[in-house]
């Protein structure tokens, strides 16, 4: 693996600690499965980000299935009382020029959230360093090797047969390194994983400090547009986020990867400006626009000896699922469980993982096709015609 940093950030470094396992990368993915680990008895868990802070980041919609799995890591599922927005559902004008709405109350496990997701993905790797993880943030993996013929991890087994070199020095010997560094899948990249993207998306993204109308504060609005997608909803602190959908080589010819083209463009649209106060907003001062890979894309494979991928890591999803948090937080219960099975010598549950992950993968391209193939009253441009076409023919 060549390396990925030159940054040193500590001196006098350890150099050869062991850990059983050792997790790349600290968003939600991460740190639930460092939790998930450490509640199940793997004492020895090292968790490592490349961020000394958390900082500001988009995908705050979390779906009521969250709070099933947050009662699975044994933490709180009242996120409303840890500041965070109560969301009823969401609305989109998709396919017709008439609002469709979606409730939750209706679903198994009641009503979703808008997060801060600095605050959520902080209380989260807290968590982690309180179930007993080792966590080491600011410092980045720059290389990793493999140092053995790869075993099954036992109970009794003392092989650590990855070593991983970090920014600071240190090197880390462990027997087993999960990937949860998002879309980037260092681990798996450099493990030979091969990645599979469907797409070019990206977000294009603005967060307003101003409040939202009624409808954002409770849901999340989607409002197709002829060369993409608008989103748009509330988060705390009086702020809205504001995202426009479309593939990386459009977004230039569009114009908006620029503020003021991205308010050029908002003002086109049908509902998502009637629902924001653009007079309060100056179009030509101020942030410009993130712009943000939302690739849906596999890696293959996602288990390999001595490694595994989970969340964003394993399969990027079209933030139109609205699951993002919902499947990293699955993905890391299930590979704590099958690290856990493999720890007691049972291997049978990593495959179990990776056939989990190719199901899911694909149920959601049939998903993905079915609801872009709705809309098509722009089935001639190239957003549309791009997505309208089978997965195999992307």
């Amino acid at each position: 693996m060549t390396e990925l940093s030159t940054a040193d950030m500590a001196s006098d470094p350890a150099v050869n600690v062991a850990f059983d396992v050792t997790i790349v990368g600290a968003g939600p993915a991460g740190s639930a499965a460092a939790i998930a680990l450490c509640n199940g008895g793997i004492n020895s868990v090292a968790l490592i980000d490349s961020q000394s802070e958390i900082p500001f980041r988009y995908g705050e919609s979390a779906n009521p299935g969250v709070r099933q799995q947050l009662s699975a890591l044994g933490l709180s599922t009242d996120l409303a009382a840890q500041g965070h927005l109560t969301c009823r559902g969401s609305c989109s004008l998709w396919g017709s020029e008439q609002l469709a709405y979606k409730d939750f109350h209706s679903m198994l496990h009641g009503y979703g959230w808008h997060l801060d997701r600095a605050k959520f993905d902080h209380d989260l790797l807290q968590q982690a360093r309180e179930a007993g993880a080792n966590v080491r943030t600011g410092i980045k993996l720059t290389e990793l090797m493999p140092l053995t013929e790869l075993m099954p991890l036992k109970s009794s087994d003392t092989q650590h047969p990855w070593q991983l070199h970090l920014s600071n020095g240190e090197k880390l010997k462990t027997s087993f390194v999960i990937d949860a560094t998002g879309r980037k899948a260092v681990v798996a990249t450099a493990a030979g994983a091969k990645r599979h993207p469907q797409d070019r998306l990206v977000a294009v993204a603005l967060t307003l400090d101003i409040k939202s109308s009624e409808l954002l504060a409770h849901r999340s609005l989607v409002e197709s547009a002829p060369d993409g997608w608008w989103y748009a909803t509330a988060i705390p602190g009086e702020r809205t986020v504001v995202m426009f959908m479309s593939d990386s080589d459009l977004i230039r010819e569009l114009g908006v990867h620029t503020r003021k083209g991205f308010f050029d463009y908002l003002n086109r649209s049908q509902q998502i400006k009637q629902q924001l106060d653009l007079q309060a907003t100056n179009p030509t001062q101020g942030p410009e626009p993130e712009i943000i890979g939302a690739v849906s894309q596999r890696m293959e494979p996602v288990v390999g000896s001595g490694w595994m991928a989970i969340g964003d890591a394993a399969i990027g999803l079209d933030p139109l699922t609205s699951s993002g948090i919902s499947s990293a937080l699955e993905d890391a219960l299930q590979a704590a469980k099958a690290i856990i099975a493999l720890k007691s010598g049972d291997p049978s549950q990593l495959q179990a993982y990776e056939t989990r992950i190719t199901e899911a993968w694909q149920s959601y391209l049939q998903q993905r096709q079915q609801h872009y193939q709705n809309e098509r009253r722009w089935a001639e441009n190239a957003f549309w015609q791009r997505r309208h076409r089978s997965p195999e023919q992307s």
